[in-house]
C-alpha cells in the first residue's frame, strides 16, 4: 500500500532477493553503506535506515559490530559500539484458546461441507462478502483482570497497569490444542483467543557467528515469568464464566472442548497453558528506545538513531520499549514509521 504507488519514482530503487550482510562504518563510526550479496556495496550518502524487524534488526547490528563487546570479540567481529542492549529485552504476546461447539455455522463448516465452501468462494469472488470475508479476530476486547482474581499476584502483575492485562479475540473455528473430550467431526466450533498484553517474560536474540546467513539464536522465554502464567490462568477463568452466562447458553452444544473438563484446578490449567501457549510472532523491544542514561537502550527515543554510531536509524517494532494495547503491533508500527519518516524529511536535506 505504501510502496506500489511510488515504484516509478526516479529516486527510488528496489533491490529484490538481495540479502543484507553487514552495515558498513567508517573510522568515525558513521554508517556509510550496506554490504549485500556477492560482496556488493550499496553506499549511503546520508543515512542507513534499518527495518528488519525484532529478530533481524538486532542480528544485523550485532554482525556489524554494534552490540555487547563480550559477545562480539570471541566471534572476531570488530566492535564499533559496545551496546549491551542489542538483542536483549525480547518480549512477545503469548496466546492460548478456549473453544466450544456451537449451533451457528462457523468457519468449521468450510472444511466439512464442500457445497458450503463452493458457495462461499463464489460469494466472495462476486462481491467480497460472505464467510470468507473475515478469517476471524475482528471482534476484540481487552481488560484488566478483576482484583478478585489478582489477590495473590506478584508485584509485576498486581500493580496498577497503564495498559490491559489481556485481550480476547473471537474466532469462528477450532482453537489450537488437543481436545480433552471427543469432538464431533461434523460440528461447528467457535473459540476465543486469549492474548497476553501486559508481558513480563523477557527473552533475547543473539548470534553464533559473524554471518547473517547463519540463523540467529532466539530465546523467547515463553511464560518464563510467573506473572504471565497468573494472568493467563485468570483469563481462562474469565472466559469460562463468560461461556457459562445465560447470554451464550442458546448457542452452545455440550461441554467445553478447550481446555476441557479435565483441566479444572489451578495446577491443571497451568499445565494446559504450558502445553498450548504459543507466540503471536509480535516480538518487540530488541532494539528498544530509551534515554542516554539507560545502558540497555539501543535507539534514541525521538529519532530512532542508534546510540554510539552516526547516520544509522532503526525504525521497526524492535524499537518499542513496550507494546501499547491491541491485538497486534501492526498499527503501532505504521505510526512509528510515519512519524519517523516525517522526522527524516524535516531534518535531512536530500
Amino acid at each position: 500500500a505504501y510502496l506500489r504507488p511510488v515504484l516509478n519514482r526516479p529516486n527510488l530503487f528496489v533491490f529484490t532477493s538481495t540479502f543484507a550482510q553487514r552495515i558498513l562504518f567508517n573510522s568515525r563510526k558513521k554508517a556509510v553503506g550496506v554490504l549485500v550479496d556477492n560482496n556488493c556495496t550499496i553506499t549511503a550518502k546520508k543515512e542507513v535506515i534499518l527495518s528488519a524487524g525484532s529478530v533481524q534488526s538486532p542480528q544485523l547490528l550485532l554482525v556489524s559490530g554494534v552490540g555487547l563487546a563480550k559477545l562480539l570479540k570471541p566471534l572476531s567481529i570488530p566492535v564499533v559500539a559496545d551496546r549491551p542492549g542489542v538483542g536483549q529485552n525480547l518480549k512477545d504476546q503469548f496466546a492460548t484458546f478456549v473453544t466450544y461447539q456451537v449451533n451457528p455455522l462457523t468457519g468449521t463448516e468450510l472444511s466439512i461441507n464442500p457445497p458450503y465452501l463452493r458457495n462461499a468462494i463464489a460469494q466472495f469472488n462476486k462481491n467480497g462478502s460472505g464467510p470468507l470475508a473475515s478469517p476471524g479476530g475482528d471482534l476484540y476486547s481487552t481488560e484488566l483482570i478483576p482484583s478478585s482474581l489478582r489477590s495473590g499476584y506478584s508485584l509485576p502483575t498486581g500493580r496498577t497497569w497503564a495498559r490491559p492485562h489481556v485481550g480476547y479475540a473471537a474466532f469462528p473455528s477450532m482453537g489450537e490444542g488437543v481436545p480433552a473430550i471427543p469432538i464431533d467431526p461434523t460440528g461447528n466450533y467457535a473459540s476465543v483467543l486469549v492474548i497476553l498484553q501486559a508481558v513480563s517474560s523477557t527473552g533475547y536474540v543473539s548470534i553464533s557467528s559473524a554471518n547473517m546467513s547463519d540463523p540467529p539464536l532466539i530465546n523467547p522465554n515463553t511464560l518464563g515469568d510467573g506473572a504471565d502464567l497468573q494472568i493467563l490462568l485468570a483469563s481462562i477463568k474469565r472466559m469460562r464464566a463468560s461461556f457459562a452466562s445465560s447470554a451464550l447458553a442458546p448457542v452452545l452444544i455440550g461441554s467445553e472442548v478447550l481446555p476441557g473438563a479435565s483441566f479444572q484446578t489451578d495446577d491443571e490449567i497451568v499445565s494446559y497453558l504450558r502445553r498450548t501457549t504459543f507466540s503471536m510472532s509480535h516480538g518487540f523491544a530488541t532494539c528498544k528506545m530509551g534515554k542516554p542514561s539507560d545502558p540497555m537502550a539501543v535507539v534514541v527515543d525521538t529519532h530512532g538513531s542508534v546510540y554510539g554510531v552516526k547516520n544509522l536509524r532503526v525504525i521497526d517494532g524492535s524499537a518499542f520499549p513496550f507494546l501499547p494495547p491491541g491485538p497486534s503491533p501492526q498499527t503501532q508500527v505504521y505510526m512509528l514509521a510515519e512519524k519517523l519518516a516525517q522526522d527524516i524529511k524535516d531534518t535531512i536535506r536530500y
